[in-house]
């Protein structure tokens, strides 16, 4: 099961027809509080959020989600290349970075080097 933070109903239903085929269920939020409670009353695997939602409070916010969702990986997104964030997102130790505008190819690579 994934869930991604997102204020991008564009990008959510982008990622849901990518990954149709690789992931059961795809919930998509679009707030902070929405992602705490729905952690802590279910299971997902996967949990994908705009670099925004860890960027200023980046660490904080990661280990928010590692501690309520231990064994969930966490992908951050952005518009950016990959090396504008590469420092960061190894730092707050994120199990993966996808960019927009989404490559379904890319996309799908990088789900299967989570399991």
């Amino acid at each position: 099961n994934m869930l991604i933070l997102s204020r991008s109903k564009f990008f959510a239903e982008a990622l849901r027809f990518i990954l149709h085929d690789l992931v059961g269920e795809v919930r998509v939020i679009d707030s902070w509080d929405d992602l705490e409670h729905l952690l802590s009353r279910g299971k997902y695997n996967v949990v994908v959020c705009d670099i925004s939602c860890v960027e200023n409070s980046g660490e904080q916010n990661f280990r928010n989600i590692k501690s309520i969702s231990p064994d969930s990986k966490v992908v951050v997104f952005s518009f950016d290349p990959p090396g504008k964030h590469r420092d960061f997102v190894a730092k707050i130790g994120a199990d993966g970075y996808i960019n927009r505008p989404l490559n379904p190819s890319a996309v799908l690579d990088s789900f299967k080097d989570l399991d």
